[in-house]
């Protein structure tokens, strides 16, 4: 479902009404979208400090999360999900199908007890790598599951992209459950909408891809109300949110990072709207990667972009200054 700007009622024009007036393109955004606090529990096979034995790189790497100077990246080619120093790229651990990882795993975030949710995109579904270094589908979704975020009260929301539709709420199993109540579909017909966040107003952002046009929507997880916010160049694959009323934007063709500012976007009193209005939308710099795919902020501001046919991960510091990280050791 696709609606004008205003359908999406008091929670998009409360995120107006809360932003500033100006935007510094000049600052690193803090975060995303926080995920509840990790309890500092470490999954087993995951040693701090302590390289894996095999160093084998992956093919890409894909969904991108950063915890206590490890990055958890997601491995679609090789079906498995890898933690790695976030300074050298050394693998400390490794996860594939002998832990219940298949099905191609694209995205991830991380849980409050410190363990891992993550889509599996060719077989469908979410899993949840516990504390036990075992995943378990928690979800049987479709093919095409992709993007995966936390709201700040906890909720969990997936969607589906590329080569599928669709928007859903996941509660986590508790209490040591291992299985989760079935998902409850927010909509079938949200668009492509990839690697997605939460932002202000409790609304879910992402980047959207159809007919070679690139966009940032904003969806009401209430009713799945789809709403364009901003034009993007390129394929904007991933998006996340800086802080009150800006969002960071990756995209494709040519890689870059944009950065959209709400603050832009009509105020709920404003007598006369435009009729399909768009906020200011501010070029970040060029990726210093021939594809890229997803990214995360660490809470210094350093940003690490993914490469789904590479395997590297690339760190952008908040001085703007770059450095590529290999993940393994190449043969």
């Amino acid at each position: 479902m696709r609606t004008p700007l205003t359908s999406l009622g008091a929670a998009l024009a409360l995120a107006v009404a809360a932003t500033g007036c100006g935007v510094d393109t000049t600052d690193t955004p803090t975060s995303g979208t926080p995920p509840p606090t990790a309890s500092g529990s470490t999954i087993v096979g995951v040693t701090p400090g302590t390289l894996a034995a095999d160093q084998t790189p992956p093919t890409g790497t894909n969904g991108i999360r950063y915890l206590d100077g490890r990055l958890w990246i997601a491995d679609y080619a090789g079906n498995q999900l890898l933690v790695a120093d976030a300074e050298t790229g050394g693998i400390l651990a490794r996860f594939g199908a002998e832990a219940g990882v298949t099905g191609g795993p694209d995205d991830l975030v991380l849980g409050p007890d410190g363990t891992v949710y993550w889509t599996a995109f060719t077989g469908g579904g979410v899993g949840h790598l516990t504390l036990d270094g075992r995943s378990r589908t928690i979800a049987a979704l479709p093919p095409g599951t992709n993007p995966i975020a936390w709201s700040t009260d906890g909720t969990l929301y997936v969607g589906e992209a590329v080569t599928a539709d669709g928007l859903y709420e996941v509660t986590p199993p508790e209490g040591g459950q291992t299985s989760a109540p079935a998902p409850r579909t927010i909509s079938d017909a949200v668009g492509n909408v990839n690697a997605f966040d939460v932002g202000p107003g409790g609304l879910i952002y992402g980047p959207n891809y159809v007919d070679q046009t690139g966009t940032v929507v904003a969806i009401d997880p209430a009713d799945g109300a789809v709403t364009t916010i901003a034009d993007i160049p390129g394929y904007p694959t991933a998006l996340r949110t800086i802080d009150d009323h800006r969002l960071l934007v990756l995209a494709n063709l040519p890689s870059a990072l944009y950065e959209v500012d709400l603050s832009t976007l009509p105020a709920a009193d404003d007598p006369n709207p435009p009729e399909d209005p768009r906020a200011t939308v501010t070029p970040r710099g060029d990726v210093v990667l021939a594809t890229v795919d997803n990214f995360t902020v660490a809470p210094d501001g350093t940003i690490y972009v993914t490469s789904f046919n590479q395997p590297t991960v690339l760190a952008i510091a908040p001085d703007g200054t770059t450095r590529t990280i290999t993940i393994g050791t190449p043969p």
